[in-house]
């Protein structure tokens, strides 16, 4: 799931703002350095994954996963990162109302 989720983004040129990394049964997102531009790529893809039906604030695969489920996440954020490339593109400014912010950190 990371490699081919980090694929998409290395393909579409986002992998400065948006990658996976860790270990492969909890792996971490990275969306930047830019805090206000970090807190606008986490609550467009949260709410893009929630359209997909797809509940994940943070990652954390299990036994109870299979390859169905990695594949499913994998065909969203084919979905997703196009999207988010276009949306980096015409944005002036990242602030926007009721975005997610990390819990408990300083940093992203």
């Amino acid at each position: 799931m990371i490699q081919n989720i980090n694929a998409i983004s290395k393909k579409l040129e986002l992998f400065d703002d948006f990658k996976l990394f860790g270990l492969p049964p909890s792996p971490y997102f990275y969306f930047g350095s830019n805090p206000d531009k970090a807190s606008f790529i986490r609550t467009f893809i949260s709410k893009e994954l929630i359209k997909d039906k797809i509940l994940m604030p943070w990652i954390s695969v299990s036994y109870a996963h299979k390859n169905k489920e990695l594949k499913r996440v994998v065909e969203s954020f084919k979905r997703i990162l196009p999207k988010l490339k276009e949306e980096l593109r015409i944005r002036k400014n990242y602030k926007i109302k009721n975005s997610l912010k990390p819990v408990f950190r300083k940093y992203n």
